[in-house]
């Protein structure tokens, strides 16, 4: 009897060994995928930043517009814009799909990637003229994508970097955040549509009121607005979403 216990004791702690054993290697094929993802996609993006910025290899705001669209074109027609957020990583194409779910998980040369593409709402406008033109990337565990948006957490980082760069291929133009707004998944606080002057003034003012940042910004009835989102994990499902005006560069 003691043997036959002796027998089954063994078993169970055979078969617990080897489920550890199996749940630790597919834990670290798991993550050794996800890190040659995150570099396979840095290589990418690395890349096309340095072939893009055709006239300067700095990431300011005043030295993007030399921006090489035509080569960029012939790598992926979706091409509409190049976005850089001075003093980050954010310096990447922006594209725009069928839908919304292509880019989440393709490259900007269509390598099925989980980095994903920077990519405007299928339903905007390609150049930017909607009333909110929204755009989506991934907020990545080591720092890429649209992970720096949540540097406006901070009052003195929002103060220091009042502009971020948008070339498209009509010209250059300059994002001049106002709000940045941190919310659960299932509350859809981004509006694209508005009845009237009024109605976007007050959601203008609702975006202010509850962002993590204060600014003297006014936006004007008559202006038009970018909206930057990622996800979060401060909450359950969270996003965070940093709102511009959108200005024109003569």
């Amino acid at each position: 009897m003691i043997a036959i216990r002796s027998r089954g004791l063994d078993i169970v702690l055979s078969v617990l060994v080897a489920g550890t054993l199996f749940f630790f290697v597919f834990q670290s094929c798991r993550i050794i995928r996800e890190l040659l993802e995150y570099e396979s996609g840095g290589s990418v993006y690395a890349g096309l930043a340095e072939t893009a910025h055709s006239e300067t290899d700095s990431p300011g705001v005043q030295d993007s517009a030399g921006i090489d669209f035509a080569g960029l074109a012939e790598i992926n027609p979706d091409i509409i814009g190049w976005i850089t957020m001075p003093d980050t990583v954010i310096d990447y194409p922006v594209v725009q799909g069928r839908d919304n779910d292509y880019y989440l998980d393709h490259l900007f040369d269509k390598t099925e990637n989980r980095s994903g593409c920077v990519f405007v709402n299928s339903e905007n406008s390609p150049d930017f003229s909607d009333k909110n033109t929204v755009m989506y990337a991934h907020h990545m565990r080591n720092g890429t994508m649209f992970a720096d948006l949540e540097k406006y957490r901070d009052q003195a980082w929002a103060d220091g970097h009042a502009a971020i760069s948008l070339v498209t291929p009509a010209g250059s133009c300059v994002i001049r955040p106002f709000a940045a707004v941190e919310y659960a998944g299932k509350e859809q606080i981004i509006q694209t549509a508005f009845t009237g002057y009024d109605d976007f003034a007050d959601y203008v003012q609702d975006l202010k009121n509850r962002s993590v940042f204060q600014t003297d910004l006014e936006v004007h009835p008559a202006d038009r607005i970018v909206t930057m989102q990622t996800c979060t994990y401060g909450i359950e499902n969270g996003r965070f979403a940093v709102f511009g005006i959108l200005e024109k560069i003569e």
